[in-house]
């Protein structure tokens, strides 16, 4: 199967995943994110703003603010490019591109090499970190050649073992669902 056609096989299992199911799976996935030495360790928290029939990260986010780090949120540019931005509130984003919330326009980027840890979406996924995206190529290019620790978290009931790779495809050190953590760092 190619790409395309195991994207449109997801988004079809996706539709078909209970509300119980996604909130109980997400809740999960926050409590291992939160148990993982990955995340005690980082200062700076790079990780998407959930949108429906995603894992939720809006717990996360506000987790991470309460105990004292640097959550950095993406923002995608024209050109496939997308930058790290610092937020400290819900009031430091709003809805853009694709109705995904991202940071204001008042708000300066950080470097990704003050990231300590990075929270990656999927479309799929598999336990060897291989990662389907969404088809922009955003993460791929954004990721490749940084040194933070990059996390992938996803549903297990959207996992699939045969994802088709290509070299500019970054692989994750840690892939978490609601049914564990597999660290690829140790």
């Amino acid at each position: 199967m190619n790409k395309k056609e195991l994207r449109k096989s997801i988004y079809e299992k996706r539709k078909k995943l209970s509300e119980g199911y996604q909130k109980e799976a997400s809740q999960k996935i926050l409590s291992l994110i939160l148990q993982s030495d990955a995340y005690k360790k980082a200062q700076t928290l790079f990780t998407f703003v959930s949108m429906d029939g995603e894992v939720n990260t809006h717990p996360l986010i506000e987790q991470a603010w309460q105990d004292g780090k640097t959550v950095v949120v993406p923002r995608c540019e024209s050109g496939g490019i997308m930058h790290a931005y610092p937020i400290q509130s819900w009031e430091d984003v709003k809805p853009r591109t694709w109705g995904i919330l991202e940071p204001i326009d008042t708000i300066d980027p950080i470097p990704a090499k003050q990231i300590d840890l990075a929270i990656v979406p999927c479309c799929t996924c598999n336990e060897k970190g291989q990662r389907l995206g969404f088809g922009g190529g955003y993460y791929d290019r954004y990721l490749e050649h940084q040194s933070m620790i990059k996390m992938m978290i996803c549903f297990h009931q959207l996992m699939t073992e045969a994802i088709p790779v290509n070299e500019q495809d970054v692989v994750m050190d840690i892939i978490v669902s609601e049914i564990g953590i597999n660290n690829k760092k140790q």
